[in-house]
């Protein structure tokens, strides 16, 4: 757990703390260069408080990755701005955030030292390898502490869980490639099978008008035409053999599959009534955050 204020944290949530320190025979940044070094990084929610300690929140809507750096008095050679992020969390995150704390080390010249729980690595040079490394092993760690108190953690294949990652960072770039032809572009999210407890990817397709969707494992329709039932949850792989015909699977700029052809709808109708659908009240919204990837093997260990 973090030596700092905790207090936005759950209780017993485990915190992968990251200090930035200064580098022997260099002196340490002022208050205004780590400030100056925090606003380059985008979604970066300043803190308004007063007090000499301060959590500054990363959130970005888009992949839901969150992260905080936080400001409190320097010590030494602690110069007083550490990175926290609970876990467990799918590596996604840590791909997105880590890359940041390296920047933000760099541009102030400062050696990071890991800070949580059975890290036995000195104070060092910023590396993404180095950090990736140690959190991976601090969040399969948790995983497997979790499961062994009876709590397991759900879990997705790596390479959905970044591959719904990649869509959802790249979802805006996508708009511009097709925003004057009134493609829809539904995000994906999470929910959880009230029954079996299986989470899975679900895309939202309204009306059954031009849609990009991402890989997924269940389409939800909405307001479709009759004789579809609105908000009934298809597979996407019966879909996607169905209705095959209407769609085209496009790489760039990330994996996706564009059913944009008007003219097939009536034939997209006919397809669809042969999928076997469920309610979405068999299922709850499920948060990014609360699941974790199939394989925790860390990266270095492979």
């Amino acid at each position: 757990m973090s030596k700092h204020d905790t207090d936005e944290k759950s209780q017993g949530e485990l915190v992968f703390e990251v200090a930035l320190l200064t580098r022997p025979g260099r002196p340490a940044p002022r208050r205004e260069d780590v400030l100056k070094a925090l606003s380059g990084v985008e979604d970066l929610r300043f803190s308004s408080s007063r007090s000499e300690s301060r959590r500054h929140r990363y959130e970005n809507p888009e992949t839901q990755v969150a992260f905080d750096f936080v400001q409190y008095p320097a010590d030494h050679r602690y110069l007083g701005l550490s990175f926290e992020m609970e876990l467990p969390r799918p590596i996604f995150f840590a791909l997105e955030a880590l890359p940041v704390v390296t920047q933000v080390a760099r541009e102030l010249n400062a050696d990071i030292e890991v800070l949580s729980p059975d890290n036995d690595l000195a104070p060092c040079e910023p590396t993404f390898e180095l950090l990736i490394d140690a959190w991976q092993k601090a969040n399969r760690d948790e995983v497997e502490l979790l499961a062994s108190e009876g709590r397991p953690w759900p879990r997705l294949s790596n390479q959905a869980l970044e591959g719904m990652w990649e869509f959802m960072l790249l979802r805006a770039e996508l708009g511009r490639r097709y925003g004057r032809s009134h493609v829809q572009l539904p995000a994906v999210e999470l929910m959880r099978d009230l029954d079996s407890g299986q989470v899975v990817r679900v895309v939202r397709w309204n009306r059954l008008k031009a849609v990009a969707l991402a890989d997924c494992d269940m389409v939800l329709l909405e307001d479709p035409p009759a004789p579809l039932v609105h908000h009934s949850l298809v597979s996407f792989a019966d879909l996607r053999e169905r209705a095959r015909f209407a769609c085209r699977d496009l790489s760039q700029p990330v994996f996706h599959r564009l059913f944009d052809k008007a003219k097939l709808q009536g034939e997209l109708i006919t397809a669809l009534t042969a999928v076997e659908g469920r309610s979405l009240d068999d299922y709850e919204p499920w948060p990014f955050r609360a699941v974790t990837d199939e394989n925790l093997t860390p990266l270095m260990d492979s």
